[in-house]
């Protein structure tokens, strides 16, 4: 907590700007950029303080806010980008293709499109790619510990808790070609059942 005597404020608390201010202590930062698409550059252009997450329905509302700031200075929004958290998804579904009359593409990063791979269906030349046999892989490369086919997988890969699950390294290193061609030498090996 930290007081403010140009603005009489206490900083440290949820502030969503217009949206208002609670007595929850602020805990995350919501932060809107701006990223030029023919030149390279990105820019900060708003950050509102929240407890542990904010609503659907107020998220909508400040990225309105935000927008609005943006048409009134003459900046074009062509696109809006966000990972896909479920807040995030239905504050942009709500909003629709378009606000103010301006098209604009609604997308999700492609972080995020990496990280909901472990909630995926794949299908292979083989059939179903399921998430049980990189656990079964898992579990029979580690019997040997002379020689492991894929060394970089750890427990935390195969076992994710919450905030690991959130971490798009770890489905990088999941999805990796290494661990692909690891999962494929066990296999032509007879050493693992793919069922």
């Amino acid at each position: 907590m930290l007081y403010i005597p140009r603005t009489d404020k206490i900083e440290g608390y949820q502030d969503h700007g217009s949206q208002g201010r609670s007595q929850q202590i602020a805990s995350h930062a919501l932060v809107f950029m701006l990223v030029g698409l023919r030149k390279r550059w990105k820019q900060p252009i708003a950050h509102y303080f929240s407890g542990e997450s904010v609503t659907a329905d107020r998220l909508q509302a400040i990225i309105k806010e935000v927008l609005s700031e943006c048409y009134l200075n003459n900046l074009i929004v062509v696109a809006t980008v966000c990972d896909m958290d479920g807040v995030n998804v239905r504050a942009i579904n709500s909003l629709g293709s378009t606000l103010s009359g301006v098209p604009r593409v609604l997308s999700f990063s492609k972080p995020s499109y990496l990280k909901d791979k472990f909630n995926s269906k794949f299908f292979t030349e083989a059939g179903l790619a399921k998430w049980k046999h990189i656990q079964d892989f898992f579990k029979v490369d580690n019997k040997n510990s002379n020689f492991v086919f894929a060394p970089a997988l750890t427990e935390q890969h195969i076992n994710p808790n919450g905030k690991q699950k959130m971490k798009v390294k770890l489905a990088a290193q999941v999805l990796s070609h290494s661990v692909a061609a690891a999962l494929f030498a066990k296999v032509s090996s007879s050493k693992l059942l793919i069922y």
